[in-house]
């Protein structure tokens, strides 16, 4: 299994089981109504693309950094506040969407320095 859509299901949480899918390449979780703790998400070190737009997120795990194949990630429309400085490991990153979220200003300066190479929407 390379890809995975749960995509539009209303889904609430995530089974622990999506966390031992290690070889996927994209993972689409966005329109759901998800939320709790992404910290897991580390393990799944293969991904290229992941799309989380659309939930309920409040927190980006610092073990997003561990993504370093990442080339797209889709933040957006979530209630982030904060994006961990590991962020800046993600160096094959390229495209990175975060509107719709609450970032004040310090944070996208952060980001930017952080990720210099990276097309980043607010």
């Amino acid at each position: 299994l390379h890809g995975l859509d749960l995509s539009s299901n209303q889904r609430v949480s995530l089974t622990e089981f999506i966390w031992e899918l290690t070889n996927l390449y994209q993972l689409y979780l966005h329109t759901n109504q998800l939320r709790g703790d992404l910290e897991s998400i580390g393990k799944l070190r293969n991904l290229i693309r992941l799309d989380l737009r659309f939930n309920q997120f409040t927190s980006v795990p610092e073990s997003i950094g561990q993504l370093t194949n990442l080339i797209m990630l889709d933040l957006g429309h979530n209630q982030f506040t904060y994006l961990p400085e590991s962020m800046g490991k993600l160096s094959k990153l390229n495209r990175l969407y975060l509107r719709g979220n609450q970032l004040n200003e310090g944070e996208g300066g952060k980001i930017k320095k952080l990720l210099p190479q990276c097309k980043i929407k607010f």
